[in-house]
């Protein structure tokens, strides 16, 4: 948050202002002082060195703004910068607005979250309420000339991903543009040109997949936002890229559906048996009424918005935990929406304009939006109305203090709703919520997406036909295939589908029993099955699969998707939230595993001849020693609390160990003399991928704890043949008598120097290589975690001891198919 130091000549009229300024604020901003001269004789002035210790107090704020009275208080302020430390010079703006009704303005926007660019504007602004009291403004002062001819430059990048210019880009879009000291507006298939760095008029341009669009830019920084431009369409505007998708049909959201025929979209897949709740979305209307002070109103806007961002980046902090990066960024999208200077403006002139309530305000300018996304082509940008709704309602309610709208349940139901928003879809108890069936909706809205990670049975676009279930009626509703039956009409297909659905949970509940309990084999032997995650969303689906632990956490997807490296605190975030979800459980993280098929951008790795035999794993950390760091503190600071190992990738000799673990050293060194606790004895692994360390072995047991064997780069690197070229692939398999002897080999020498050993390439989740590589003494498998209740099934039938007997590689073996076949036996 923006912290705000308040300049004047005189002491008492600096504290009155603050006191103004922390009303507005509630408190939650943090304001300091610098007013009058230390002298009692002569009180009147300003000191450089008393604004200097304010502004180093603010150390710890994302921005500084400092506003100033008259003369000397200017000219000391920017002497005070001079005395200042640069680091924390770049985070401070000297503000032109006026002191009073610039502060009060700026600490009401300080308290949305809003950036110090947005906050400085709001002051400047400050006057506008007085003036238009007083006398005529021109409230377009801020606006961008969309048809200004004096752009210094036009660009012109093509929308590369599947969806568009959905809520998320559109989020990742308006971030870019404001990071740099430009004017900038965009325009697609001749729509009129809208202001860039405004959520709210990006998101409506309807952009799709190979539209073009066309920026006129204005300013210093033109040409560095042609290369963020260029590269964010490289990284496919931030979406996974999905190979042979089908096209995303541009259907009505309101899908037509015969009277007769009670049917929707199955949009979140399941079975779901039970009575009906009908919950009937109230839609709020809000009638026009004057008021006499629009300065309240305005303030009731402000307040109301602040609490109901707060709100929804708690929820989002809330998903992130639970269910992963990609389900939190949905509210991105809500947050940037509540944090639009250019909203709030139009709401604020419109109060100030016509003297209407702020809940009036607010709903003209948001029901405008909501017909702007309703009438776009595309369905997938048409769903955002229903965030626009959501928006729009959750701030009216808290203007006009009525009740939340969270559903509760108090029996398990099936949630029969006209529609549903994803701040409410993430509210529900799942365990009363049995499935949610909506008159409107589409397969990629936001409740939707959510609906799908909570496990909620989910169908949508039923249309007026679902007026035809009754309260507490008894229905069943298939989220695959968008069918719906009610008992009243079919109650025999609903007996037979209870008893299915009974059966089923029985079966699933077995199968999750089965798969919590340890992996020991007839003859005794016990097995450690363990997951390999990328998130902390599917780590909690490893726990629920059974996993008893994580062997790789790749770190790198952290990295991924963005134009900086996540800071230490982020990924302490991350880090944490893959810790709980494992209640506990040992986890291995892997250090940043990047190069080769993974490229970051803005990390700038040079374009390589061979990328796979370059800088990639742990040679590029250690040729990037301060990124490394960031890295090794977060680990070594979540290791006072978790039961973590950390493991290097891509080593290929001795001294990258050594190298690694000085720098480990001397983080675990800095951290100490910071009295932060990390653990001293967490342990250090290395990933075996490279074939030189097969005979590094016993060396690099002196420096290391444990062993994790890579066989999908061991394989590419030991045979020669590049796992991606379908021309060299018919001998790429890990299953090659080569790779399964330096398995062998690799697992006697660990045992030999006391070195743990588990295998976490894709060889440990085949089922047919279960009984072989027990045999050859692999005794910990990491798998992707939707295999691990088979492979543990497989491990409670294994007779280790006759699996070493017919187990004999270097004998039997000699060539791929020699051991395919001996699978087929």
């Amino acid at each position: 948050m923006v912290g705000i130091v308040i300049v004047s000549h005189s002491k008492m009229l600096a504290e009155g202002v603050k006191e103004l300024a922390d009303q507005m604020s509630q408190n939650k901003v943090a304001i300091l002082t610098a007013g009058g001269l230390d002298d009692e004789f002569s009180p009147i002035g300003t000191d450089p060195f008393k604004i200097k210790d304010a502004v180093e107090k603010l150390t710890e704020c994302d921005g500084i703004l400092v506003l100033m009275d008259i003369g000397s208080a200017v000219m000391n302020a920017e002497l005070a910068l001079d005395l200042i430390d640069e680091d924390l010079k770049n985070k401070i703006l000297l503000c032109e607005a006026p002191l009073v009704e610039g502060a009060i303005a700026a600490a009401a926007q300080a308290m949305t979250g809003a950036d110090i660019k947005a906050i400085a504007n709001e002051a400047r602004n400050g006057l506008i309420g007085k003036q238009s009291l007083l006398t005529p403004i021109n409230y377009n002062t801020q606006k961008v000339d969309m048809e200004q001819d004096d752009f210094d430059k036009e660009i012109r990048i093509t929308v590369p991903n599947q969806l568009g210019l959905h809520a998320r880009p559109s989020v990742k879009l308006v971030e870019l543009v404001n990071k740099f000291n430009l004017t900038a507006v965009v325009s697609t298939n001749n729509k009129p040109f809208v202001d860039a760095s405004s959520i709210s008029q990006i998101s409506t341009l309807g952009a799709k997949k190979d539209d073009i669009l066309i920026f006129k830019v204005k300013g210093n920084q033109v040409n560095d936002l042609e290369i963020a431009l260029n590269t964010f369409v490289k990284e496919n505007f931030g979406d996974p890229i999905i190979a042979n998708t089908t096209k995303i049909k541009n259907e009505p959201i309101n899908k037509i559906i015969p009277s007769d025929e009670l049917c929707g979209l199955g949009v979140s897949k399941g079975i779901a048996i039970g009575k009906a709740k009908l919950l009937k979305n109230v839609l709020v209307e809000v009638k026009k009424e004057t008021v006499d002070d629009t300065l309240l109103e305005i303030s009731k806007l402000k307040n109301s918005i602040a609490i109901v961002l707060n709100n929804y980046k708690e929820i989002q902090q809330k998903t992130l935990k639970l269910y992963g990066k990609d389900d939190a960024e949905i509210f991105d999208f809500h947050i940037f929406m509540l944090n639009d200077v250019k909203i709030i403006q139009q709401a604020e002139q419109i109060i100030n304009n016509e003297s209407v309530s702020a809940a009036y305000a607010w709903y003209t300018v948001y029901t405008s939006l909501e017909k702007k996304y309703l009438n776009m082509d595309d369905a997938y940008l048409k769903e955002r109305a229903s965030d626009v709704v959501e928006l729009r309602t959750k701030v009216i309610n808290e203007i006009q203090n009525n009740l939340n709208n969270d559903i509760i349940l108090t029996e398990p139901a099936i949630l029969i709703v006209d529609e549903i928003g994803p701040a409410q879809t993430l509210s529900l108890d799942t365990d009363k919520v049995l499935g949610i069936i909506s008159m409107h909706g589409g397969e990629t809205s936001h409740a939707t997406i959510l609906a799908r990670s909570l496990g909620i049975p989910a169908i949508t676009s039923v249309g007026k036909a679902i007026n035809a279930i009754k309260e507490n009626e008894v229905l069943a509703m298939n989220g695959s295939t968008g069918s719906i039956v009610l008992e009243s009409e079919y109650p025999e297909e609903i007996k037979s589908l209870i008893l299915e659905k009974e059966k089923e949970d029985k079966l699933l509940k077995e199968r999750f029993a089965k798969a919590k309990l340890p992996a020991v084999s007839v003859d005794g032997v016990e097995f450690k099955i363990l997951a390999n995650v990328s998130s902390p969303k599917e780590a909690k689906l490893a726990f629920d699969n059974g996993a008893e632990g994580i062997g790789l956490y790749r770190t790198e997807f952290l990295f991924m998707n963005r134009d900086s490296a996540p800071t230490e605190e982020e990924q302490y975030t991350i880090y944490k939230q893959l810790c709980e979800n494992m209640e506990g459980l040992p986890i291995t993280i892997r250090t940043l595993d990047i190069g080769g098929d993974k490229q970051i951008p803005y990390l700038g790795i040079s374009k390589e001849n061979n990328p796979f035999l370059g800088l990639r794993g742990i040679r590029y950390c250690l040729q990037n020693i301060a990124l490394f760091k960031t890295q090794l503190r977060a680990l070594c600071r979540i290791s006072a609390d978790y039961q973590i190992k950390i493991m290097y990738p891509m080593v290929g000799v001795v001294e990258e160990v050594l190298s690694a673990n000085k720098i480990l050293r001397e983080v675990q060194n800095e951290l100490k003399n910071e009295q932060i606790p990390y653990n001293k004895n967490m342990q250090i692994g290395i990933m075996i991928e490279v074939p030189s360390v097969l005979f590094l072995i016993p060396q690099l047991a002196k420096e290391i704890d444990f062993l994790s064997i890579g066989t999908n780069d061991l394989t590419q690197y030991l045979l020669a043949l590049d796992r991606e070229n379908t021309n060299v692939s018919k001998y790429f398999s890990a299953l090659h008598p080569s790779v399964l002897t330096a398995v062998q080999h690799i697992i006697k020498l660990a045992n030999e120097n006391n070195l743990d050993v588990s295998l976490c390439g894709e060889l440990a989740r085949n089922q047919k290589a279960t009984k072989l590589l027990s045999g050859i003494g692999l005794r910990n498998f990491s798998m992707s975690s939707p295999a691990i209740p088979s492979i543990k099934e497989i491990v409670r039938n294994l007779n280790v001891e006759e699996s070493v007997i017919s187990t004999t590689i270097s004998n039997s073996y000699r060539l791929l198919n020699d051991v395919i076949n001996a699978f087929k036996e």
